[in-house]
């Protein structure tokens, strides 16, 4: 039960206008459960932006979406469908976390890996770094899933025109090693950003014990 409302943004994005996999009914359905869940209220607050590729414009660049990104004082939480529909490359996640973090934001995916419930990276505790690692390991984890995934389909391709028969795999995934994956990098980043705040604090108390000499 959830006593405290979060002001939600509801971003919706499609490619192809007749795309009907993830139309915008769909997503918006999916966020509004998400929503739900988690208490989040949109209140009429939605980015929806039409024929639009994530992976040739940012977030922050994006008609309706960017200018809502100019504006973060007006909500606590941005709720997309799925991660694909946020972005797409390794410098707009990077970027778009460091948004998040400067200005408090909760990012939320309707949908997690595999298909499974919200998946929710909560910047709001600027104090607490933990939720930086574990959404870049997501991101991290996404982009390398759609390597993959394009090499697979390149070679599949490539047999058929040659009329081969298809000796090339789909790709599959075992959740046990997935989430292990997503743990190590998780940690990996951790790491990183734990040493980054130690050089922080230690320059600003050197800084201190200087000014009291």
């Amino acid at each position: 039960m959830h006593t405290t409302t979060i002001r939600g943004l509801r971003a919706i994005r499609l490619s192809v206008l007749t795309d009907e996999t993830t139309s915008v009914d769909r997503q918006r359905d999916a966020d509004d459960r998400a929503a739900a869940a988690l208490g989040i209220d949109f209140d009429g607050r939605e980015a929806c932006d039409l024929d639009v590729s994530a992976s040739k414009t940012s977030p922050f660049d994006r008609p309706d979406l960017g200018e809502w990104l100019r504006k973060p004082a007006e909500y606590d939480a941005i709720v997309f469908w799925r991660f694909d529909r946020a972005i797409r490359s390794m410098a707009d996640m990077s970027k778009l976390a460091e948004w998040a973090r400067e200005h408090g934001i909760m990012i939320v995916f309707a949908e997690g890996l595999g298909g499974s419930g919200p998946m929710v990276f909560d910047f709001r505790n600027r104090v607490d770094p933990v939720a930086e690692p574990w959404f870049v390991a997501f991101a991290e984890y996404r982009a390398g899933r759609e390597k993959r995934r394009h090499i697979l389909d390149a070679a599949q391709a490539a047999q058929r025109v040659l009329g081969e028969v298809i000796t090339i795999s789909e790709q599959r995934w075992y959740d046990s090693r997935l989430l292990e994956e997503i743990v190590e990098l998780a940690n990996a980043k951790a790491t990183e950003i734990g040493g980054e705040y130690d050089r922080e604090l230690s320059a600003e108390r050197d800084a201190y014990v200087k000014g009291t000499d």
